[in-house]
């Protein structure tokens, strides 16, 4: 019937509207036409049943085009579709399936407008940390893509997905540690990380990737003297207002400083002793993360003669914490810990 609408009848949203809107997906010369059909999609996918229809009826086949649209709202309409098809159960082995959307999806993360690429690291994002499709996406250098562009990414904005997917994936497996590191990301998080002018949740996120990579053998290998020194500089400097700044550059050095050199380093420093006692001063803080890492890193430092030497004198203090926190609790048991170091005997 001409002038019907046949996406507002119940009986066409449950049997004909997806098949209408894949349809209007190919008129690739009406900007308006595809617009609302990606806008409806995106709505629709929401709903579990009508999410499973659209993977039904195989709607992305028709989305790799649409990447290089002239239009940006299309463009990134794209992206965020992709985005929730892939929360969709089976959506993101469904995507993966599609080798010529694949090569289009790292397309756009060459798109000129920054909102654009901003939805395309996302859609990176939600189809690498599912977990589901990693090992596919890796063997076709979805990391390797993602891992270039944290060098060469200029907007704050999209360099954050590239951080985030990058710590969660040092999280997953050493595989994935191992391949940050062959590819040199110990390196470009650390030139990121003395960038300034950027935010304090970019910094925080470049030492949490950094901290996944220290946990790998070869990553401490590639743990620098100015890395160290950055390092000391930002637990020396770190305010309470930036406490997960802290957290993160307090365990960055923490787990570097497991082999023999860095311990060295940190023993011959002209500032361990400030190091020692902002520590000593963190393990009273009320953030239970910051006490646990600082607590952690004074144990590493304990190993030491000169570090068992210094905290001699620091056992009061500890058996206050031990008693603000219980003896039962992690914080309680790490000092604990601490306390038996630093009453080692060589």
């Amino acid at each position: 019937m001409s002038g019907l609408d046949i996406l507002h009848r119940e009986v066409a949203y449950r049997k004909w509207a997806i098949p209408k809107l894949k349809k209007e997906l190919l008129v690739l010369d009406d900007e308006e036409l595809v617009s609302k059909a990606l806008l409806t999609l995106i709505d629709m996918s929401y709903d579990p049943e009508a999410g499973s229809q659209i993977i039904c009826h195989n709607v992305i086949s028709r989305l790799g085009k649409l990447v290089n649209s002239p239009s940006p709202f299309i463009r990134q309409k794209v992206a965020i579709l992709l985005q929730c098809i892939a929360s969709l159960p089976f959506g993101c082995t469904h995507i993966a399936d599609n080798k010529y959307l694949l090569r289009q999806i790292l397309e756009g993360l060459n798109d000129p407008r920054d909102e654009v690429r901003h939805d395309y690291y996302k859609t990176v994002y939600v189809l690498l940390t599912s977990g589901f499709v990693l090992q596919e996406l890796t063997d076709v250098g979805y990391v390797e893509a993602l891992i270039s562009k944290l060098s060469s990414e200029d907007h704050e904005y999209c360099l954050l997905y590239i951080i985030h997917t990058l710590e969660h994936l040092g999280h997953t497996s050493r595989t994935q540690k191992a391949i940050q590191i062959q590819h040199g990301v110990v390196e470009a998080a650390h030139k990121l990380l003395m960038v300034e002018g950027y935010s304090d949740d970019t910094s925080i996120g470049l030492l949490g990737v950094l901290a996944q990579l220290m946990k790998h053998p070869d990553g401490k290998k590639r743990f620098s003297v100015d890395m160290f020194r950055e390092m000391v500089e930002l637990i020396l400097n770190g305010q309470d207002d930036s406490v997960q700044l802290l957290v993160n550059s307090i365990r960055v050095l923490s787990f570097a400083a497991i082999i023999t050199e860095v311990k060295r380093l940190l023993v011959h420093d002209v500032h361990i002793n400030d190091l020692i006692e902002k520590l000593m001063n963190l393990t009273k803080h009320n953030h239970k993360p910051l006490q646990m890492a600082a607590i952690q890193l004074l144990t590493i430092i304990a190993e030491t003669k000169y570090g068992r030497d210094y905290l001699q004198s620091k056992m009061e203090e500890l058996k206050d914490v031990i008693f603000a926190n219980g003896d039962r609790n992690d914080v309680g048991e790490a000092v604990q810990v601490l306390m038996k170091v630093i009453q080692w005997t060589v």
